[in-house]
């Protein structure tokens, strides 16, 4: 009898729920792409080896190595533009962060965790904090408010403006041997003060005008400075700023964001510039190019310590050296910072997806757990879409912001231009084969739209009917491979029915459009995402009549402008929105949406894709995340929680020809089985009788007739004592 007791509960498995959704975990921004925009980098002053970096959108990062192995530190940061950051030289637990637009934080406890210190302060774009030398004194320079100080670590602040003519302040810098004396960096040149930042005084005679973003001061002698400067280069005064020159020899005109000088040295100088670093061992005098290797030369932050010099970029992360002269070594692993526009899944290969991102293309093959740069050859950095050949996954094409079309046949291992007929200096936001063909693609550009019948070699212009010609985002779908969808900037929505021939505008109430999708089980079915919240216009848009008719979908959406609509491609109704405030599910094709952004940092998302059992993302500053369907634990300081239920794992998913399904069971009887999108069984794997522990039981890809089952998407799932669990697995034969 306890035997039949226990097989009751079995007769009816539980409902499978429904393909689309399986329970995601929180996002999570493991594997990449890595690297970032970094503006400073600083060490501990009684820690060398513990570095902080500010960067743009992604927060603040910490190392405890050599630049490497990067953790977020951004606990009750609300504001990730992190401009700079400054090191209490009294005071080892305590930090500060000038950010843009959220004015300062402070961290008691070395950057665990952090909270505003804005009173008083009338600019909450910081663009530099410094401490004074000895401690006590803190200067903050802002974008439009001019100097302001604190003598309570930033807990009130003052204005500091008398006798400056200009309030655009981009740096400070107090004078090590002289207390009281500091120097900043402004729109009109070098002002000094002499009673700790009270008051100033213009010094820029020599300087021409120039617009100084950085100075920096000799630690043995406060009349002599250097200043960096917007396109004129470096410059030097000795008598406390009377008087500049310039000290360029090697160097050139060029725009520099930073100076350093070297530990225990006056004479040796390092500079951060848009064209590279460059060193100087003679007080400026003369200046060396040190770029070999540099991923980036847009360079704008520097740490100069006793056996390294770390800079950073761009759009690179961080590199550091021993021996600059020689070359650089990247320095970004976990620096999580890159800014995505776009993610799409092989065409032909498991787990195989590609970014592009401002870096350059990125690839992983095990569907987000690791990312490598797929670059080579390729000239231009600041990629906004990546398409991949329907019938050939070796095959790419890459399109760049102000630089046209680059193509690939070898899986991204080397690129080439593709520009006949487009031009080189073409704005792309968007590329689309027609589905199911290699040769016919399609381009959108600030130019309107080319196509191309070779695979993207040539192109020609194919705007007809199309009234604007900045373009911003293409839609097609497998289910109507003829019809595309435009959205343009201020001229509304377009539909081709002939793969982009011709045009005719739809009446949509939105004429700044950036998001379409078509249903792919349904091609009448129209979805828009508008970008400007305004008037009752933006959001989510929808039509079931092919386009004629649109109705607004904002129900639990908000405020947010929309960069991409991704429909799942087994299921119609499953819908993730890509917005400036995060992103958004919905289950029953835009009737209303939830908040899917737990864990997402920072929460603009420009594109999210469905690769295997993961959706990755692309996010503005945050790289690729991704979050899996099943329940697989919560990460929590490098370990990971045991979930609620039991685990059901696949390796590898997606698969061909067979997975192994790896869970926990209870004692009693167990059943494995896999299901169809539509909840029929295809095969039941195991249905024995237990005792508690681990299960492994492989999957061959075929049913319970033993033919083999076809490509697409299944689920496994297990029912125990344990309780039950399910995965979503990918077949690609």
């Amino acid at each position: 009898m306890k035997r039949i007791a226990l097989f009751i509960p079995f007769l009816a498995l539980a409902a499978l729920p429904a393909p689309a959704t399986c329970g995601y975990s929180m996002w999570t921004a493991e594997g990449g792409p890595y690297g970032g925009r970094v503006h400073e980098i600083i060490a501990m002053p009684d820690e060398a080896r513990h570095i902080f970096i500010g960067t743009e959108r992604g927060g603040i990062f910490h190392s405890d190595g050599s630049g490497g192995g990067w953790t977020a530190a951004n606990h009750g940061l609300t504001f990730e533009d992190v401009l700079s950051l400054a090191a209490d030289p009294t005071n080892a637990d305590t930090l500060l962060a000038g950010t843009g637009g959220g004015g300062v934080y402070r961290s008691a406890n070395r950057g665990e965790s952090w909270f505003p210190v804005n009173g008083g302060l009338g600019d909450l774009t910081v663009n530099r904090i410094r401490f004074a030398s000895s401690g006590g004194r803190l200067l903050a320079a802002t974008a439009s408010g001019g100097i302001y100080y604190s003598d309570d670590r930033g807990s009130s602040w003052l204005s500091g403006n008398a006798g400056l003519t200009n309030l655009t302040v981009h740096s400070v810098a107090c004078a090590p041997s002289s207390p009281g004396r500091w120097y900043a960096a402004t729109g009109d040149g070098v002002f000094r003060s002499d009673d700790d930042g009270a008051s100033w005084t213009l010094r820029s005679a020599g300087l021409g005008g120039a617009i100084v973003t950085d100075v920096i001061v000799d630690p043995s002698n406060a009349v002599i400075a250097y200043a960096a400067t917007a396109g004129s280069g470096v410059y030097r005064t000795t008598d406390g700023g009377v008087g500049w020159t310039a000290r360029n020899n090697g160097m050139g005109p060029v725009y520099v964001e930073q100076l350093a000088f070297a530990p225990g040295s006056s004479a040796l100088l390092r500079a951060a510039t848009r064209s590279g670093v460059f060193g100087s061992s003679d007080a400026g005098a003369s200046w060396v190019a040190w770029n070999s290797a540099l991923g980036d030369t847009v360079t704008g932050s520097l740490l100069a310590m006793a056996d390294t010099l770390f800079v950073g970029s761009y759009w690179g992360g961080v590199h550091g050296s021993a021996d600059p002269a020689a070359g650089w070594i990247e320095r970004n692993d976990r620096l999580s910072n890159r800014f995505a526009w776009e993610v799409t899944p092989s065409s032909d290969t498991p787990g195989e997806a590609w970014i592009a991102s401002y870096g350059g293309i990125s690839v992983t093959s095990d569907t987000g757990w690791s990312w490598s740069d797929a670059s080579s050859g390729l000239g231009a950095f600041d990629c906004r879409a990546v398409a991949v050949d329907p019938n050939n996954g070796a095959k790419l094409l890459a399109g760049a912001f102000y630089g046209g079309v680059w193509r690939s046949t070898d899986r991204g291992v080397s690129w080439s231009a593709s520009n006949s007929g487009l031009g080189s200096a073409a704005t792309v936001t968007s590329l689309r084969f027609r589905p199911g063909t290699s040769s016919l693609v399609v381009v959108g550009t600030y130019g309107g739209v080319y196509r191309s019948s070779d695979g993207g070699v040539t192109w020609n212009s194919s705007w007809s009917g199309m009234g604007s010609r900045k373009v911003w985002g293409l839609a097609s779908s497998p289910g109507a491979p003829s019809i595309l969808l435009a959205g343009t900037y201020g001229e509304g929505f377009y539909k081709s029915a002939d793969s982009g021939a011709t045009w005719t505008s739809l009446p949509l109430p939105d004429p700044y459009v950036r998001a379409a999708a078509i249903d792919p089980t349904d091609s009448t079915v129209f979805y828009a995402g508008g970008y400007y919240q305004d008037s009752g216009l933006g959001g989510i848009y929808k039509s079931t009549d092919g386009g004629l008719t649109w109705v607004s979908k904002n129900s639990g959406l908000g405020d947010l402008s929309v960069w991409a609509i991704t429909i799942d491609p087994f299921d119609g109704n499953h819908l993730i929105a890509s917005t400036a405030g995060g992103i958004f599910e919905s289950t029953n094709g835009a009737a209303s949406w939830s908040d899917l952004s737990n864990g997402l940092s920072p929460a603009d998302t420009r594109d999210v894709a469905f690769v295997a059992d993961r959706l990755i993302a692309a996010t503005f500053g945050g790289s690729a995340p991704w979050r899996e369907e099943g329940t697989v634990g919560v990460a929590l300081g490098g370990d990971r929680l045991p979930p609620a239920e039991p685990t059901l794992l696949a390796r590898p998913n997606p698969f061909n020809p067979a997975t192994t399904l790896e869970t926990a069971v209870g004692t009693g009887r167990a059943i494995v089985a896999v299901y169809n999108p539509a909840g029929r069984l295809v095969r039941t794997l195991f249905d024995d009788w237990t005792t508690a522990g681990a299960l492994e039981v492989r999957w061959d890809g075929r049913d319970a007739s033993g033919r083999a089952a076809p490509s697409g998407v299944y689920f496994a799932s297990v029912r125990s004592a344990a309780g039950a669990a399910n995965r979503r697995l990918v077949l690609i034969r």
